[in-house]
């Protein structure tokens, strides 16, 4: 078992994210997928729950008031038998323009 833990700061799009991050789930198999991401004009952190191939997200309103003073950004931990952390990251830096 392997594990990959990020943290990236920056204001990712969510459908950018969520499709990336599905690709990925897809491309190197992770068996789960956890984080949350600060977008940018939300309240809420945005909830990333992957087990196998499904992938939910969805904002917490009970996670409100302790995350408001976020600054934009991603916490993300991936678990799975061969991953290639380095390539997910690029990846999500890219997304912020970052690669």
């Amino acid at each position: 078992m392997q594990s990959v833990a990020l943290r990236l700061e920056g204001s990712f799009d969510r459908q950018a994210l969520e499709s990336l991050l599905r690709s990925q789930i897809d491309r190197q198999r992770f068996l789960r997928l956890k984080g949350r991401a600060w977008l940018a004009g939300k309240a809420q952190p945005l909830q990333i729950q992957a087990v196998g191939p499904r992938l939910e997200c969805w904002f917490d309103p009970k996670a409100a008031a302790a995350d408001q003073d976020h600054l934009p950004g991603l916490e993300l931990v991936a678990l799975g038998l061969q991953l290639d952390g380095p390539a997910l990251e690029q990846e999500l830096r890219a997304l912020l323009g970052l690669a």
